[in-house]
């Protein structure tokens, strides 16, 4: 589907494609492999307050349009570009510790406040990462996930495969329209 998106409205609309089939095993993702991180109590004490305080701010975007979560995730992606890259061994090992500490999460978050929680946390430890909101037709969905170097980090690509992409903070035409 191709599908555009009209931020001033909060609205987005598709145009249904053919879309060829994908060999799910060969796209895995490298950030799926260290789910399995083994736990380090000391490790995810000491990120423990920062992992809360992103999840409360990314609560507060269950009721913002697409618009502003747009703005402030162009915010973010800004502050990203001044980052040097980071090793994908250690993005995947806080990816580990942020799923290990959403048991912790006191109240439950859907993909977008969920993504973006993530998104603030890799952030705060200075990593860089893509935040993508895709939709799908029959049935109708809207998904958000976050993407490194082109692999899914918070999900897994059988979950978002079948989405299209209406919004990427890594996209400049994005970034564009965000601005402007």
């Amino acid at each position: 589907m191709e599908v555009h998106l009209d931020l001033d409205q909060n609205r987005y609309s598709g145009i249904p494609l053919r879309q060829e089939p994908v060999d799910f095993c060969a796209m895995s993702s490298v950030f799926r492999d260290y789910s399995t991180h083994a736990f380090e109590a000391s490790e995810d004490v000491l990120l423990f307050p920062r992992f809360q305080w992103v999840s409360l701010r990314a609560r507060a975007y269950r009721w913002r349009s697409i618009k502003s979560i747009a703005k402030d995730a162009e915010k973010c992606t800004k502050k990203m570009a001044k980052m040097p890259a980071t090793p994908h061994e250690d993005i995947a090992i806080l990816i580990a510790i942020y799923n290990r500490l959403k048991t912790f999460r006191i109240f439950p978050l859907s993909c977008i406040p969920d993504s973006l929680a993530c998104l603030f946390f890799l952030v705060n430890e200075g990593c860089k990462a893509n935040f993508v909101i895709g939709v799908r037709e029959n049935p109708f969905m809207a998904h958000a996930w976050l993407e490194i170097n082109g692999a899914v980090a918070n999900d897994v690509v059988a979950n978002v495969f079948h989405y299209t992409p209406i919004l990427e903070t890594a996209n400049e035409d994005y970034l564009r329209q965000v601005s402007g």
